[in-house]
């Protein structure tokens, strides 16, 4: 273990810590739980093993190499020991949510967080210490309301048009709440979430995308076909040059998803952005291991990024309009 991982936690991390082991995995004296960590989130690791210091949790932290590319590749044996394990939580800096090896585990059983990216300070934020029970029935009721719906068109006033043919498909309900068997979500979680079958026209992210973080100037991204076919913007290039290093595969629209997190902001952290109330947020890349169901064609390629709308934008679902901030203020 580093120096940097035998510093003390501060209390408030390790409070947080801790109603995301109580409250949002929901932890048993039964229960067998794997934490996934690198050495740059080594000392969040340790954050959750102090703040389960007088809980009787049969805890193990596996920290994985170093390594290039944006998902994290287990290696055989840790991939048998984490089916093992009756829960996991994976702070990485690479992304470990859109892989194999998490969908094996959840199919396994094993309910689970991921922390992409994740900081002490993203653990201390208030959309980490959300009511997840109230964000659970809420996306459980925004997703029952969207399933069986033919097209989703979201515009924004700063010039986002973009529609997609998601028929046949069930939402699926990110609900941040992990406490039966099989169950998967980010942390901080909240979303509603499908990979779409088709889409096009014009999509202006004007508040993050990974891995450029906030954005001072929008970027417009053109969608032919369900593919990005045009960047536009005065940070265009790096995004361009970040998917062309992904191959043809990086292009492709994986997903349109909706925050329902309503503590969670636009801060530049893509995955507490994208859960932001309200938001809308189109992912890019790989759609093989989505929750939910999509008649849309699997592309797996080793790269899943999003990119957030933070102005107000108009949701339209087979012609009704959708507000999800309305299950929270009536219920509805």
């Amino acid at each position: 273990m580093s120096d940097g991982c035998k510093r003390r936690p501060d209390a408030d991390a390790v409070a947080a810590a801790r109603h995301v082991l109580e409250n949002v995995l929901c932890m048993q004296s039964t229960d067998l739980l794997l934490i996934l960590a690198e050495p740059s989130t080594l000392s969040i690791a340790q954050v959750f093993l102090r703040s389960a210091d007088s809980e009787a949790l049969d805890m193990l932290v596996a920290v994985l190499p170093a390594g290039a590319g944006a998902t994290v590749r287990l290696p055989s044996d840790l991939e048998r020991l984490m089916m093992e394990r009756s829960a996991f939580l994976a702070v990485t800096e690479r992304g470990f949510t859109h892989t194999a090896a998490r969908r094996r585990a959840c199919e396994n059983g094993a309910r689970g967080l991921t922390m992409p990216r994740g900081t002490l300070e993203l653990l201390r934020s208030p959309a980490v210490s959300a009511d997840y029970r109230a964000i659970a029935r809420a996306g459980e009721t925004l997703s029952r309301a969207l399933d069986g719906t033919n097209t989703v068109v979201v515009r924004s006033a700063t010039g986002t048009d973009l529609t997609f043919d998601v028929s046949g498909g069930r939402w699926f309900a990110e609900r941040g709440l992990c406490d039966r068997p099989g169950d998967f979500g980010n942390l901080p979680g909240g979303e509603v979430s499908i990979a779409p079958v088709d889409a096009h026209g014009t999509l202006v992210v004007d508040g993050s995308i990974n891995p450029l973080g906030l954005l001072e100037d929008p970027l417009e991204l053109t969608i032919e076909d369900r593919r990005v076919v045009g960047i536009r913007g005065p940070r265009a290039g790096e995004l361009l040059r970040f998917l062309e290093s992904f191959g043809e595969g990086a292009f492709n629209v994986a997903e349109i998803g909706i925050g329902t997190n309503p503590r969670a902001d636009v801060t530049g952290i893509i995955v507490k952005d994208e859960k932001s109330l309200g938001t809308v947020h189109v992912g890019f890349g790989n759609n093989s291991n989505m929750g939910g169901f999509s008649r849309a064609t699997k592309v797996d390629v080793p790269v899943h990024i999003d990119g957030v709308v933070r102005s107000p934008v108009e949701l339209w679902c087979d012609g009704c309009l959708v507000d999800p901030r309305l299950i929270f203020e009536e219920g509805r």
